[in-house]
């Protein structure tokens, strides 16, 4: 069994049959309302991830783009891609995602983000995607054998920032997914309140902290 999950009350499974050894799908979607807003999955969105494979997502060519009002800062680590696998011989790796400042950034997310909104992109260090790809790469070897086992792969965003010019009046961000260089990035989530992210990190209300050195 192959297990993507992705938090903000959002659960995709995604179910590998080890005898026809064949990828099937299966969406169970959970909408879970924190507070006073929920997340939202655009339709086209669902269907691209339901035709997915996610052991053939190359991790060295994944762009994160997020979007963000003035006033909340994602910074390095914000955002975690947590890949696992259990078997006879288990593994996890917690890759924290880093932001990379000289990304040129399509023109139309340029155009359909507002004057009081900007935009942060963010990859995996060429270190973290090299460790993520040959994972995936040793669990293929792996199912070729027909063994079994049961992996998981998710993309947490468990915290952010703000400065001074923050306001609690606007909360949400939306983020778009890219899996490969010649791809289009696709809207994967929007409306993403961060005062109800669910992790530790943040974790209650007002703990959204003040950013450090940063403008």
């Amino acid at each position: 069994m192959i297990k993507t999950h992705l938090i903000y009350g959002v659960q995709y499974l995604l179910y590998m049959d080890d005898k026809m050894n064949k990828l099937k799908l299966m969406i169970f979607l959970s909408a879970v309302i924190l507070l006073t807003a929920c997340s939202n999955i655009p339709f086209t969105t669902m269907y691209k991830l339901m035709t997915l494979e996610p052991l053939d997502i190359d991790p060295r060519q994944l762009v994160i783009i997020v979007r963000a009002p003035d006033g909340i800062k994602v910074r390095d680590g914000d955002i975690v891609i947590d890949f696992s696998y259990r078997t006879e011989q288990s593994f996890k790796h917690k890759f924290l995602v880093k932001v990379i400042p000289d990304y040129s950034i399509p023109n139309d997310l340029i155009k359909d983000t507002s004057s009081n909104e900007h935009l942060t992109v963010l990859q995996l260090s060429k270190k973290d995607a090299t460790t993520m790809y040959q994972a995936q790469q040793a669990i293929k070897r792996h199912k070729a054998q027909d063994k079994k086992g049961s992996a998981g792969l998710g993309i947490h965003v468990v915290s952010v920032c703000r400065d001074k010019s923050f306001s609690w009046e606007n909360t949400e961000l939306d983020i778009h997914l890219k899996f490969k260089d010649d791809e289009e990035f696709f809207t994967f989530m929007d409306n993403i309140d961060v005062t109800e992210l669910d992790d530790d990190v943040q974790g209650t209300f007002n703990n959204i902290v003040f950013c450090d050195n940063l403008d």
